[in-house]
């Protein structure tokens, strides 16, 4: 495949599906990938070799893009407080110091 998309997104990936194993098909089984290079002087071409014959490919982002996120968090509610700090300094208790 060569595209700007290869050079501007280093980390994609590929699935790659032999013919009645696709998603679609309800029961999804991926052809193991033997190499997966971009090549050329820009990068922008991806090169994918694979053992078996290919029905379907489907080309993605790396899953650091795809999975990143913060998920819904909530906090337990606990009570406050707050501690006076101790006076360890003469000058803010009020007694002044020779100079």
């Amino acid at each position: 495949m060569r595209s700007k998309v290869v050079a501007a997104y280093p980390g994609l990936g590929v699935n790659v599906y032999p013919e009645g194993s696709t998603p679609q098909g309800g029961n999804p089984v991926l052809l193991p990938v033997r190499r997966l290079d971009r090549l050329g002087p820009a990068g922008d071409t991806l090169f994918c070799l694979v053992h078996g014959d290919a029905y379907q490919v489907d080309v993605h982002e790396a899953p650091e893009l795809l999975h990143y996120g913060i998920d819904t968090y909530t906090a337990p509610v606990t009570p406050a407080r707050r501690r006076p700090r101790p006076r360890t300094c003469a000058a803010s208790a009020g007694q002044r110091t020779a100079a």
